[in-house]
């Protein structure tokens, strides 16, 4: 059963997102893989999952507070603190992981976010950050901010 839908994805904290997700939560894995076999709303960005997966540490689960409730069940996401000793250190070894991908793919804007988010220490990012952040995703990583990423990972824990 579809229990919560929720809007999630760059369109919620990037300047100019080019595309809309949705993360729809069900209680099983086979409820979830029936939903995608059967989704005919082919023209918008849907994440099928289930809610025992609802706060998982992921490349990108630093959306988590931004997330915006659309229907459904509530589910708790701005009580997942990507601050927590234990969620970083599972965080910030994914994020090493990804480190040797070509540099003109667009997921390094997810570490560029969270690699800012832990150097100062709190998930608000100022517009210059998020213009970074946009230009990241729209055309790779530089030189400059990879070297910024790969310095701030080589110091974390």
């Amino acid at each position: 059963m579809l229990r919560a839908k929720y809007k999630s994805g760059s369109s919620l904290i990037l300047p100019k997102s080019n595309d809309i997700d949705y993360i729809y939560y069900y209680d099983t894995e086979s409820e979830r893989r029936e939903a995608v076999l059967n989704n005919t709303e082919h023209d918008i960005d849907i994440h099928f999952t289930t809610l025992e997966k609802a706060k998982k540490v992921f490349l990108g689960c630093y959306i988590y507070p931004f997330m915006e409730h659309i229907e459904g069940d509530e589910i708790d996401f701005a009580s997942f603190d990507m601050f927590d000793e234990t969620i970083k250190t599972q965080y910030i070894a994914l994020l090493k992981r990804y480190i040797n991908l070509n540099h003109a793919d667009k997921e390094w804007y997810h570490i560029y976010i969270a690699v800012k988010m832990y150097d100062k220490g709190k998930i608000n990012l100022t517009k210059t950050e998020l213009n970074t952040a946009q230009k990241i995703h729209d055309n790779g990583i530089d030189g400059t901010n990879y070297q910024y990423i790969i310095d701030y990972l080589e110091k974390a824990q």
